[in-house]
């Protein structure tokens, strides 16, 4: 079986054009790097599918699935944000190194607000290959719930050409007593208890925006899923049936392959890119399970494509992605330590501090500040740590805590150097990281590029409710 790479391809498909696929893949606009991409925020109905009633979500451009921007790696992507919608909105750039003022966070941040009727122009140098993604990070909790997203493929030149499926996870609130009844819900997002647990979690999961998506599998072959988590609150524990599967990138940043298995936790804002090669002409089906408790819905392949490369030979060709200028120093100019952890009652002086003064556990939980980190339950205090450009900043996270967390750094990748939960990914670059319940893990990471840049929780609800913070780089 015959492998071209994919510079050759898109040498020839493309003629050097950014490729953005809008709706269920159901559009294609073409832009030349360095040309405006028109990004439209808006309202729209929608559905699901036949279970759920239609009703208005919140897109970029059109269709159910948001729009999928792929470019090449090298390009610089200029995205006009529209803002169609009756409220403010941004957007963040996620996993993707921009300059300070582009990275979609307002306020102290740099980036502009852009209210309804406004446009902004987003300049996006593409330096790092892989799966990203794009999302709002203005009322990030409501937003990204109602839709404001979508993945962004920056294309390697020289990876094997194979068939890719991309793949959006999302769930969704409803309330109702069945399908065809069932109706979208969006007062599970205002604040409350879960915001303190788990974070919100819907009862119905989509690919790609539909309950029954079409996926498709190349037959004896390989197939490139493009895997991300855009929940908001749910960290999935995905599994195959009757198929292999690799995982060989994680966080956009291709990695050392290994198999996966169902130990593996994808947390919200990750992405997953997986080489799979269904085992024979049967059943191929994803499982995703939920962090402990099963494996899960099920979501079924058809087998239609022809397939261009071996699981094999394509495995062959990915190594891991380590940019020079992000490869930590073996010392480290600073140590610092992250402990992220629940208010409690029995704290003499307090049990977290809010506008640098200590609040008593019914203080914080009235007031929905349910996470602290190190003692703190807003982001009041200033930076977590100061550094230059070039130096190294090792970091100790401790989740001393009873659930997950989804730590995810703005501005750029870290380098993962221990983990007491998933040694599979040590040495692996991310920009964000699950962890489990009472686990830990030290990052270190080679500054960047100058900036205020957040830190916090990917799980949303734990992002609102205390669990943020920032660094902050000269």
């Amino acid at each position: 079986m015959n492998s071209l790479s994919r510079r050759s391809v898109l040498s020839v498909a493309t003629g050097g054009l950014c490729v953005a696929s809008l709706g269920s893949f159901a559009k294609t606009v073409q832009a030349t790097s360095n040309q405006t991409l028109d990004l439209i925020a808006k309202a729209n109905q929608t559905s699901l599918g036949q279970a759920v009633r239609p009703f208005e979500r919140w897109l970029y451009d059109t269709g159910s699935s948001g729009a999928v921007i792929r470019c090449r790696q090298g390009d610089r992507l200029i995205a006009r944000l529209h803002n169609q919608l009756e409220v403010p909105t941004t957007v963040h750039w996620h996993g993707l190194r921009v300059s300070k003022g582009m990275d979609g966070v307002s306020g102290k941040f740099a980036s502009p607000l852009v209210l309804p009727g406004e446009t902004f122009d987003y300049q996006v140098p593409l330096r790092d290959p892989g799966t990203h993604w794009f999302h709002s990070h203005y009322d990030s909790l409501n937003q990204i719930a109602r839709g404001l997203y979508g993945p962004l493929i920056v294309e390697n030149f020289d990876e094997p050409v194979m068939h890719e499926q991309v793949m959006v996870l999302d769930d969704w609130t409803v309330k109702g007593t069945g399908p065809g009844a069932f109706e979208v819900d969006w007062s599970k997002l205002e604040p409350g208890l879960a915001w303190g647990h788990a974070g919100v979690k819907g009862r119905v999961l989509t690919i790609n925006g539909s309950i029954q998506p079409r996926l498709e599998l190349a037959f004896q072959g390989a197939t490139r899923l493009r895997m991300l988590n855009a929940a908001t609150g749910r960290v999935f524990r995905p599994s195959f049936e009757n198929v292999r599967a690799w995982v060989v990138a994680m966080d956009g940043y291709t990695c050392q392959p290994f198999e996966l298995t169902s130990s593996l936790f994808f947390g919200p804002g990750q992405r997953l890119d997986v080489l799979v090669e269904p085992m024979d002409s049967g059943r191929a089906t994803l499982f995703l399970g939920e962090e402990l408790f099963g494996k899960g819905t099920g979501f079924e392949f058809g087998l239609g494509v022809e397939a261009s490369v071996s699981l094999a030979d394509a495995l062959h060709a990915f190594s891991p992605y380590m940019p020079l200028e992000l490869r930590p120093d073996t010392s480290a100019h600073q140590k610092i330590t992250l402990d992220m952890s629940e208010p409690h009652r029995d704290h003499s002086k307090g049990a977290g501090m809010v506008d640098g003064q200590w609040q008593d556990w019914s203080t914080l939980v009235d007031n929905h500040r349910y996470w602290l980190f190190n003692n703190v339950a807003d982001n009041s205090l200033g930076p977590l740590f100061k550094g230059r450009v070039g130096e190294t900043i090792e970091v100790e996270m401790l989740n001393n805590s009873a659930t997950h967390h989804v730590m995810h750094f703005h501005g750029q990748h870290v380098q993962i150097k221990s983990s007491s939960s998933a040694e599979h990914e040590v040495g692996s670059f991310r920009d964000s990281i699950t962890f489990e319940a009472w686990s830990k893990a030290t990052i270190a990471m080679k500054l960047d590029r100058p900036g205020l840049w957040p830190l916090h929780c990917h799980i949303l609800g734990h992002q609102v409710s205390g669990m943020f913070t920032h660094y902050e780089v000269t």
